[in-house]
């Protein structure tokens, strides 16, 4: 899921992801998925929901935090469980250029917080947690 939202955000280009830095020579393979101008805008509507929509929990800053919020309802023995729910929280930065890092929080069946005005959504679970991620991964990986 991470991989298809950054290719999303990456000038659309899928590239293989990794947990280690990638040496400074050489080319990295990318598959276009998406025209770059589209990219473009996708990470400005991304911005937006930090900004002035559900993610402005996690907007940390110096760092142009672009975001989604997902909550579902858990699909269990062929139905969708009323009661149980996942928060999602897809999370990319710097989106001042091509983001360079993503972040995914998901929740299974989360709680509400108290003084939350939606019941266990992602909003109020998942979105504050990667807030705190990305406030303290963020100066570690000289962004600026």
């Amino acid at each position: 899921m991470t991989v298809a939202a950054a290719a999303v955000l990456n000038d659309g280009e899928l590239i293989e992801p990794t947990l280690l830095r990638r040496p400074e020579a050489g080319p990295i393979l990318a598959t276009r998925v998406i025209e770059d101008s589209t990219s473009v805008w996708m990470r400005a509507l991304l911005r937006h929901v930090v900004t002035a929509g559900t993610g402005r929990a996690a907007d940390v800053p110096g760092y142009a935090v672009g975001d989604k919020t997902g909550t579902a309802l858990k699909f269990i023995a062929d139905r969708y469980d009323r009661r149980r729910r996942v928060a999602t929280f897809f999370a990319a930065f710097p989106l001042s250029d091509t983001p360079r890092y993503a972040v995914l929080v998901l929740i299974d069946e989360p709680r509400s917080n108290a003084g939350s005005r939606a019941h266990a959504a992602a909003e109020s679970t998942a979105v504050p947690a990667a807030g705190q991620i990305i406030a303290h991964i963020a100066p570690l990986l000289d962004l600026n």
